[in-house]
């Protein structure tokens, strides 16, 4: 199985779960599944990447060429996270950090009581 199709069927999953907890049956929109068939051929992309890493550091080979395909497969990571960004599923929505959510709330805390601010 290549990394594209674990990637396919991870995501496949991710929204069997997502529509057990609806309760209704959700499927991919068009924008939806261009984007999984796109970080689904940059997935298969970083594994032949990936494989001739490997083939150049077992062949102790040109320097250079692994220096390239490192780069490349760090751009082609970068686009499976992109493409996976605009997947609307509760499960990949941003989370938020407790340290800026603490600060935003103490930030904050007087406007909502009416101490300070226009308010």
């Amino acid at each position: 199985m290549t990394a594209g199709e674990q990637l396919r069927a991870a995501l496949a999953a991710a929204l069997a779960r997502e529509s057990v907890k609806r309760g209704e049956t959700i499927r991919w929109d068009e924008r939806e599944q261009q984007h999984i068939d796109a970080a689904c051929r940059a997935a298969d992309a970083v594994q032949l990447l990936d494989e001739r890493i490997e083939a150049e550091r077992a062949g102790e080979g040109n320097g250079s060429l692994i220096v390239k395909y490192l780069a490349e497969r760090r751009l082609q990571d970068d686009k499976v996270s992109e493409h996976l960004k605009w997947l609307q599923l509760e499960e990949f929505a941003p989370l938020k950090s407790p340290q800026h959510v603490a600060a935003g709330q103490k930030r904050w805390e007087g406007v909502y009581r009416g101490r300070k601010g226009t308010a």
